[in-house]
């Protein structure tokens, strides 16, 4: 009897193959209802289906080459479409502090020019790429104040060239009396272009700011060779130094160890430069994914120091 069951159970489990199909995969039937054969003339499964055409893409990108404003507003710009000479118009929106606008649609030429809402202050202007089905591919904010361009994230490229040597010096060199007092330094702001001070503060166990959260040092955190543990340590300082009012956190180090008596080995991640690598990235990614910024420091040169913190 027992012989008997097991050969109805091979059966069972044989049957579905010789049909042609697996448990999992039911025959395949013909309109008279009758499985399939091995070579399904005639069904509809064999039919070859032609691929759906792909739908085209279409993009387009703007780059303000100049911008100038005072009785009008006049603007220069590079368009680049995919496909190549898509056709469109260029719809360019100046707004003044006081509610005024003007509109103007333009052939997509490389230029445009309409009369400025008002005669000063502070006027916000959008441009935008329209296809000729009227969706919006592409489109740029632009800023001035009393004629000048303002920094925004589409004028770059405008405030640069309109900086003064001394400007550009300035932003790079930065300044010890930063804007938030009590923060470790800070950038120059640049007030008639619209460029904000950067604030800098002291990392890397933390935001040395006041009130603030302590974490372990970069050295014991690459010693667990873990960069999901790393980049979610980075992102949670990178939340507190915006908390904080902090927009650049000085750190990680990443200095080599090349002594264990150096002062600040605490403060690097390791005295191999691959394992370095590998935490200081997921630390500055974690750091830039929650929004705030990361200086890398202490390249070279900073590993031999006398009496670090023996007083």
């Amino acid at each position: 009897m027992k012989k008997s069951l097991s050969v109805l159970c091979l059966l069972a489990l044989l049957l579905p193959v010789f049909a042609g199909c697996t448990p999992d995969e039911p025959a395949v039937t013909t309109e008279a209802g009758t499985a399939d054969t091995a070579t399904g003339a005639g069904t509809d499964t064999d039919a070859e289906t032609e691929p759906e055409p792909e739908e085209e893409k279409r993009s387009a990108d703007i780059t303000v080459a100049s911008l100038s404003v005072a009785d009008k507003i006049s603007l220069t710009y590079t368009l680049t479409t995919e496909p190549a000479g898509l056709a469109g118009k260029l719809r360019v929106r100046a707004t003044a502090d006081s509610g005024a606008e003007k509109e103007g649609v333009f052939d997509a030429n490389g230029a445009a020019e309409l009369e400025a809402p008002a005669s000063g202050g502070v006027i916000n202007i959008l441009a935008s790429f329209e296809d000729e089905n009227g969706e919006v591919l592409s489109s740029v904010q632009l800023r001035t104040k009393d004629g000048l361009v303002q920094l925004t994230e589409d004028s770059v490229r405008l405030v640069v060239a309109e900086m003064t040597d001394e400007e550009k010096a300035h932003l790079i060199t930065g300044t010890g009396k930063p804007k938030k007092e009590g923060a470790s330094g800070g950038t120059y702001e640049i007030e008639r272009l619209g460029v904000p001070s950067i604030t800098v503060n002291d990392g890397p166990a933390g935001v040395r700011y006041g009130t603030s959260v302590w974490y372990p040092s970069v050295m014991n955190m690459t010693s667990s060779w873990d960069g999901e543990l790393i980049y979610g340590v980075g992102a949670a300082m990178g939340r507190d130094s915006l908390a904080l009012g902090i927009d650049i956190v000085l750190a990680p180090g990443m200095n080599i160890q090349k002594n264990v008596l150096g002062g600040r080995n605490f403060e690097y991640c390791s005295e191999d430069p691959l394992l370095t690598a590998f935490s200081a990235s997921a630390y500055v990614n974690g750091m830039q994914a929650s929004g705030s910024g990361a200086c890398l420091k202490h390249f070279a040169g900073n590993e031999q120091e006398t009496n670090r913190g023996s007083e």
